[in-house]
């Protein structure tokens, strides 16, 4: 379900970075430019793609596991470490119809829909509930950078069915 037109900022083509037809950024796993490799572009702003999920859509969703897993990966470059590739699934899609209405529709790894949607007042505590994470969240890595959790595949895409889940 989309509910929004999204539009990107000229910034990225007008810097020189290689972006797509919608103006966002090509990167790599560890958020890098793929023509700038100094230069890490995150949420909205980035053509992102995941193996085992895919591309990954403009959203909040994706905005803040983007961010911290840049901060991850220049961090690791920083300590003389090679970045791991970002892992992230989808759990639902979310749509605020006000305090007391909504939509919520779990969705699988790649983000496609299951049967299962969840409507009205029911949908509503859920997005609050997503919300007062995010907000959690962002003052929980203020006090201790690096607690940020988002929800990641149970094992590393091409890993065998049998292996046990990866962090």
């Amino acid at each position: 379900m989309e509910a929004a037109a999204f539009a990107v900022p000229s910034l990225a083509a007008e810097a020189g970075l290689r972006v797509d037809e919608r103006g966002r950024a090509l990167v790599d796993t560890a958020m890098r430019s793929l023509s700038h490799p100094d230069v890490f572009v995150v949420g909205d702003a980035a053509r992102v793609t995941v193996p085992g999920t895919g591309e990954l859509r403009m959203a909040c969703a994706t905005a803040m596991p983007t961010g911290a897993h840049a901060a991850e990966a220049i961090d690791a470059l920083a300590h003389g470490r090679e970045p791991k590739p970002l892992r992230f699934r989808y759990l639902a899609q979310s749509l605020s119809l006000g305090r007391h209405d909504g939509v919520i529709q779990p969705v699988r790894t790649d983000d496609s829909a299951h049967r299962l949607v969840i409507t009205g007042r029911p949908a509503a505590r859920i997005n609050e509930w997503i919300n007062r994470y995010t907000i959690a969240s962002l003052h929980a890595e203020r006090r201790r950078p690096g607690t940020y959790r988002w929800a990641k595949p149970l094992r590393p895409a091409g890993a065998a069915a049998g292996a046990g889940a990866a962090s």
